[in-house]
């Protein structure tokens, strides 16, 4: 089906006519041939003649989408369909179309094709006719008159070097070209409907892409092909941690498309809460596909370990093969070019060209690009540019990184950008001047930890059973991974400690392979981790095997370490994170003469081919170049090293570049008691460094024995950053701290939603542990409404049973009000039924059953941020309720469930089907105070009349709000509550100062002014 020749198909029914077959059962044809009755397609050499229902039809353009009852050809789907788009008036020489003509038909009546050249002519019928194929040969004589001598090529693909253009629809003007022209549909015109291109996108599997003709658009497009193919083959798979094939073994790495965990994000740049509520969708975890929706720039910060590699990867392979789903849909044939500044700035080139883009990445298809290729992508829209790693140049060169970015953004504005980072490694707002969004990944909950080891263990299996000999000895690695899974899971669920250092996917994947490889035996702590992983892989791994390296070298797991841990300690120092062969082999002939044994067995580039070859922890990215698999492996070796040569002076000189953070924390994890003081003691003598301080106190939960009189110099530090600046409880790295900043919460934690502390719980629920869960406990008796549903909110990073027994059944019924976010927290809600106060919020998985069965004593709702979410109709089995708000749910469409109800206050903002609200509030649906932003309140139709309503909330009121019509609309109004846009100038309350009987609060900027202000006695108007 790869040939547009075998596209050909035959269409039947009310009139018979030809069609072009975009994929195995899905036709294009001419809708004036359909009629009303049956219709039958069927492709020469194919299934044979079948039915087909009519997906989409118009008259104007005259075209169809069929889709037959099965496959009318046996060769699967073959290559995808290619759309060509028609720039410019010229005529397009060489096309060509297959069809059906009735007068192919042989003396029993039986089909046969015919194969037409011309000439495309864009130029023709500008006011209306559309183009026209101009016919390269004479036309036949026509069988029957006045049947045109081409009946029956209706509906026929106009195809030019492989791109189809439009379909034929009828004879152009016979009387006056003698049949020698054709009407043409063009297929950019089809694509304009907007109801047929969602039909295309569901059964093509991607959106239709619109490829030029010219000789240099054909030339890009061919090898867009090899770069789509080169993006696949390097960044389809991806390393996980513990399984042998993942690292060169038989197999590279596991496939990303089973091993991607879409996790979770969060806004970056922002205090999480207001007034107990978070204040955009941004601001609460949501996977992270649905945050990148609708952004353009994106600045996404995470952890070591935590995804972004990962992400980059997975972005960049879905969008060339146009699979992204409906909420990144925008992203889908895209081409993505993927700069890891590591690699730019070992090839100290920071300001890389475009025409450089495919080469720095290493794309084996760098030398073919046409001339200009990466620049005409950029100046089209179509690229999308992913810069992995900001934090991994140096801080020096990080500036000359940002003046690239600038320019290149200023050149190419329409350029689609994500950058990764580590979260501290540059300032918050860094980018923001550029207009980029900053987003966080959030730690990995029990639901997506739950999700990552049962992936990892399915993919352990696999590999087992690829070389289990029976079915024995198959059932038998079912069983013992199965157990293992399971055993796992208990010990997560036992061990909050245990569960908080498994927040990551690649600390997941060490603790999977750690209990496999120690038969449920696990680490406690990160260092620990670490140690047991270099443990595992060092030595273990081919010590099980019978292993020994075909370099013949046999060399102890401190023999390993010490050369590995120079290579590591040679790159931080110089702020690389792949290096060059040389420079390995440099720093492990420094040391073989203090390293005999080895020395004896090997030059330096054995030794090194051996490291290489049978650590794991090496990778080569070139014949020349090298990178540790991870960067937390590099810093963890490279702490080591410090430690030996108690580089203490320069850690210290280097603690304010953010990238030297980790490498600082895992020294401490790494030196006894007296050497951890004085690394740490130096840290708080940098003067006026507060981000230094920080750093300090991120190192303690790396410190288990600490002199108690620098650990209360490090805290009695972090209390006067708190005293200054409240401001600084949002620091994305405060919750790194661990338990030693619980007490310093303590002392300031407020009961009352207007202090500047109001975000403690969240911090608690970050550091998470046994101390932060008992200062929860201690705070939940006394906490008012919006506190509690702070404290509520961290249901999720506890262990969700002792939660429950510890901090929520000790709140005050009256005053709880509980945020549920999982499964498992609505199950509980169902069982409680004493809840009056209840907020829904994503992550939840909309479960329209289990929603309903959780409504019993609930008297306000709150739904925010769901997606998913369709209609209320569960609300009818909630009984009790009085309250609803309902803020951002993009798909919510139906709020028919409402009518008849009777509430004491209903607040809608944004994608709440404010349409649909109007016509209840005049048809049924009783409200007393109704709250809604003012671009919905705005739309309400003018001349309506909605009485019953006696307070209104409206926010984000802008300068040019319509005050008056709104108000008219609410003849019983009594209260009217206006928050200004912080960004308004002011606004006119002339327009309502006369309605008797009318409150107003305005709440506004202090700048803004207010219009007919004196026209109001002091008790109907309150300014705040």
């Amino acid at each position: 089906m790869a040939h547009p020749a075998q596209r050909a198909v035959a269409v039947r029914s009310t009139a018979q006519g030809s069609g072009y077959l975009l994929a195995p059962r899905l036709v294009l044809t001419a809708a004036h041939l359909l009629g009303g009755g049956p219709v039958e397609a069927a492709v020469p050499g194919g299934t044979g003649w079948a039915g087909c229902s009519v997906l989409w039809r118009r008259g104007s353009p005259d075209a169809a989408l069929l889709l037959a009852e099965r496959d009318l050809v046996s060769t699967g789907r073959g290559e995808p369909v290619r759309w060509g788009r028609i720039d410019g008036p010229a005529p397009v020489p060489g096309c060509h179309l297959t069809g059906f003509p009735a007068v192919e038909r042989d003396g029993n009546g039986r089909l046969d094709s015919t194969q037409v050249l011309g000439t495309l002519t864009p130029g023709s019928g500008l006011t209306g006719g559309g183009p026209a194929f101009v016919l390269g040969q004479a036309p036949p004589t026509a069988l029957r008159d006045p049947d045109s001598p081409w009946a029956g090529l209706s509906g026929a693909g106009v195809v030019h070097l492989g791109r189809l253009l439009g379909i034929t629809v009828r004879d152009r003007r016979p009387e006056a070209w003698q049949s020698s022209q054709l009407d043409v549909v063009p297929v950019c015109e089809l694509l304009a409907c907007a109801d047929l291109l969602p039909l295309l996108t569901e059964h093509l599997g991607c959106p239709p892409h619109l490829e030029g003709i010219t000789e240099q658009d054909v030339a890009d497009a061919e090898f867009e092909v090899q770069y789509a193919e080169s993006i696949r083959a390097d960044y389809g798979r991806i390393r996980i941690f513990g399984l042998a094939r993942a690292h060169g073994q038989g197999r590279k790495g596991w496939e990303l498309d089973t091993g991607y965990l879409t996790l979770q994000a969060s806004n970056g740049g922002r205090s999480p809460v207001r007034d107990g509520r978070p204040t955009s969708a941004e601001q609460i975890p949501q996977r992270v596909s649905r945050l990148l929706r609708g952004r353009r720039r994106i600045l996404l910060r995470g952890q070591a370990g935590s995804g972004k590699t990962t992400l980059v990867q997975w972005l960049a392979t879905r969008a060339v093969a146009g699979t992204l789903d409906a909420e990144l849909a925008e992203l889908n044939g895209r081409v993505p070019l993927v700069l890891q500044l590591r690699k730019l700035f070992l090839k100290e080139n920071l300001s890389p060209r475009p025409e450089e883009f495919l080469a720095l990445d290493g794309r084996m298809c760098a030398d073919r690009q046409p001339p200009g290729w990466v620049h005409r992508q950029l100046t089209s829209g179509r690229a999308m540019l992913l810069v992995d790693g900001l934090d991994e140049v140096p801080e020096a060169q990080r500036a000359e990184a940002l003046d690239w970015l600038e320019r290149l953004l200023e050149h190419y504005p329409r350029l689609w950008t994500l950058a990764t980072v580590r979260p501290s490694a540059v300032d918050q707002g860094w980018l923001r001047h550029l207009d980029f969004t900053e987003l966080s990944l959030c730690p990995m909950g029990e639901e997506d930890r739950r999700r990552f080891i049962a992936r990892w263990h399915r993919a352990v299996l696999g590999e087992l059973l690829d070389d289990a000999r029976t079915e024995a000895e198959a059932a038998r690695h079912r069983r013992d991974l199965a157990v293992l899974e399971a055993n796992l899971l208990r010990s997560l669920q036992r061990s909050t400690g245990l569960a908080q250092i498994t927040d990551s996917p690649l600390l997941c994947a060490m603790v999977c392979a750690l209990n496999r490889e120690n038969d449920g035996t696990l680490p406690t702590h990160r260092m620990e981790i670490y140690r047991d992983a270099l443990t595992m892989m060092l030595v273990k791994r081919d010590e099980g095997r019978q292993v020994r390296g075909a370099e013949q070298l046999k060399l102890s797991e401190q023999e390993q370490l010490a050369l590995l841990r120079r290579i590591a300690h040679w790159l931080v120092r110089n702020n690389q994170v792949e290096g060059r062969r040389e420079h390995a082999v440099g720093r492990i002939a420094d040391a073989l003469p203090s390293l005999s044994a080895v020395a004896r067995q090997g030059t330096a580039e054995q030794v090194y081919t051996h490291l290489l070859n049978r650590t794991g922890l090496l990778a080569e990215t070139s014949t020349e170049t090298f990178q540790f698999i991870h960067r937390t492996f590099q810093d963890y070796l490279a702490a080591l090293e410090f430690r030996e040569q108690s580089d203490f002076g320069l850690l210290a000189g280097m603690a304010g570049e953010k990238q030297w953070g980790d490498v600082i924390r895992m020294t401490v994890g790494h030196c006894g008691p007296r050497e951890r003081a004085d690394l740490l003691r130096r840290l708080l003598a940098v003067p006026g460094r507060d981000d230094i301080a920080l750093l300090a106190g991120t190192c303690l939960p790396y410190a288990p024995e600490l002199d108690g009189e620098v650990r209360a110099a490090v805290l009695a530090r972090l209390r006067t950053i708190l005293d200054d600046d409240p401001s600084a409880l949002f620091s994305p790295v405060l919750a790194a701290v661990g338990e030693d900043l619980v007490d310093l919460l303590r002392e300031r934690v407020p009961l009352h939603s207007d202090s500047p502390m109001f975000g403690v719980p969240d911090v608690l629920g970050r550091v998470g542990g046994e101390r932060a869960l008992q200062l929860l406990a201690e705070l939940a008796p006394d906490a008012d409404s919006e506190f509690s549903a702070q404290i509520s909110a961290q249901w999720s990073n506890f262990d969700e049973t002792e939660f429950v027994r510890r901090v929520i059944e000790r709140m005050d019924p009256r005053e709880l009000r509980l945020v549920v976010r999982s499964a498992a927290q609505l199950s509980w809600l169902s069982r409680r039924r004493t809840v009056r106060l209840v907020s829904l919020r994503a992550p939840l998985v909309v479960d329209r059953r289990a929603l309903s069965e959780a409504g019993q004593g609930v008297e306000r709702l709150e739904v925010e941020f769901l997606h998913g979410l369709r209609d209320l109709a569960f609300l009818r089995d909630w009984p009790d309720l009085n309250e609803l708000l309902v803020n951002d749910c993009p798909d919510l469409q139906d709020l028919s469930a409402l009518e008849g109800m009777t509430l004491e206050g209903l607040t809608l903002y944004e994608g709440s089907g404010h349409a649909q609200l109007w016509e209840l509030l005049g048809r049924g649906l009783r409200v007393a105070e109704l709250g809604s932003s003012a671009a919905e309140i705005a739309g309400l139709p003018p001349g309506l009349s909605l009485p019953g309503v006696r307070g209104l909330s409206v926010i984000r009121v802008d300068d040019g709000f319509p005050l008056d019509r709104i108000v008219a609309a609410f003849p019983d109004l009594r209260a009217l509550e206006l928050t200004l846009h912080p960004e308004a100038d002011g606004l006119d309350l002339r327009g309502i100062a006369h309605r008797r009987g009318l409150r107003v609060q305005v709440r506004c900027p202090s700048r803004a002014r207010l219009l007919g202000r004196e026209l109001f006695p002091a008790s109907r108007l309150a300014v705040n």
